[in-house]
């Protein structure tokens, strides 16, 4: 459950960014369905939220080129 709350406020913060880069962690909040006390819990900060959502992108990155390096 902490997985698919963490990837939840993930996904809802890159759409909402998306639609409004200046997006607030209380509309990502809403977006995924948390309160903010849970989205804070995740991610302290805008900052620590915006560092996921880079590292996330890595991550699919490297999913996606990793069969064409073997």
């Amino acid at each position: 459950m902490v997985k698919d709350t963490h990837n939840k406020i993930i996904k809802q913060a890159i759409k909402c960014l998306a639609r409004n880069s200046h997006a607030g962690l209380d509309e990502i909040a809403s977006a995924a369905g948390v309160g903010r006390a849970t989205l804070y819990r995740y991610f302290p900060s805008r900052a620590d939220l915006i560092i996921a959502l880079k590292l996330s992108a890595g991550e699919q990155l490297a999913a996606m080129v990793q069969p064409e390096l073997e």
